[in-house]
């Protein structure tokens, strides 16, 4: 099918957004990441003093992390600024209230060009 082809969208997909009276919005997967079940221990060694995140990434990596110190920096950087924050955006994520102004994602402009 042309159409998939040319927006580089499954077949399936298009035969969905053609059949639809509108635009099906699509619900967002929150995905887990790496350093999610160890956000608790980091907070208790954070709250102890330990403010480097080059030490709580080594930390970390004794309990089995294999990821990078990256999102260990970040956690670190948002409890800097943030003393407050939970070290998870997706655990203080609220829904935005609906606007007048329509604001198309890139996926849904494509989807009505």
């Amino acid at each position: 099918m042309q159409i998939a082809r040319q927006l580089e969208l499954a077949r399936g997909t298009v035969l969905k957004f053609l059949r639809a009276d509108t635009f099906p919005e699509m619900a967002a997967r929150p995905r887990p990441r790496q350093i999610d079940p160890y956000l608790e221990d980091l907070r208790e060694r954070w709250n102890a003093g330990e403010h480097n995140a080059q030490a709580l990434w080594r930390e970390i990596r004794t309990q089995g992390y294999s990821a990078g110190d990256e999102q260990v920096r970040r956690v670190v950087n948002l409890w800097r600024t943030d003393p407050h924050h939970l070290g998870s955006q997706r655990a203080t994520a609220t829904v935005p209230a609906k606007t007048e102004v329509a604001r198309y994602s890139a996926h849904k402009t494509r989807w009505l060009l």
